[in-house]
């Protein structure tokens, strides 16, 4: 799924008014997302690791919950082959690359590259904003965030829009590849 050259130009070209006001309403999104992270994990404690226990998650734990909430407030925005825009719409890869750079990580534009971008993660210790790679039709051509509970966020295909499933739908099940976390740095 590598970004459409003509993305831009879909939606009027760079600097048009509705590129401006498409990253205007996306800041807003993106504000209102990390507003309702910050203040659900504000004043969360957790239990201290048993000793001699060392956690060491590939990424921020907390950068996780904002990466599945940044994808689950794309749900309803239109698949669209290509792009990473949401004034134009998702593909897969582009959700996942579009819902992690707040946290400052620029990851792959395909789905081959994404599998490869990951650290293999067995599913039984799937963590939120881990990515979940799907074979549809003869390779890996798919990939979701995991949201917590079973579900994952995806773009799905042409004519559909972002949406949330379940793991545990047989399509989904059956369908389920592999599991990654992406290495920070």
């Amino acid at each position: 799924c590598p970004p459409s050259a003509g993305a831009d130009a879909a939606i009027g070209g760079r600097g048009s008014p509705r590129v401006a006001s498409a990253l205007l309403g996306t800041a807003c999104r993106w504000l209102a997302v990390v507003t309702v992270v910050c203040l659900s994990v504000a004043g969360c404690g957790h239990a201290p690791a048993r000793p001699g226990h060392v956690l060491t998650p590939a990424i921020d734990p907390s950068g996780n919950r904002l990466v599945a909430e940044i994808a689950a407030s794309m749900i309803g925005t239109p698949y669209h082959a290509g792009s990473e825009l949401p004034a134009v719409g998702f593909d897969c890869s582009g959700l996942v690359h579009y819902s992690y750079r707040p946290i400052g990580m620029e990851l792959p534009r395909t789905v081959a590259e994404l599998q490869g971008a990951v650290q293999p993660v067995a599913r039984q210790h799937l963590l939120v904003g881990d990515l979940l790679f799907f074979r549809i039709g003869s390779h890996v051509d798919h990939v979701g965030i995991y949201y917590g509970d079973g579900e994952f966020v995806h773009a799905p295909s042409s004519g559909k829009a972002v949406m949330r499933s379940r793991l545990d739908d047989d399509y989904w099940r059956r369908r389920l590849h592999a599991c990654g976390r992406p290495r920070a740095g």
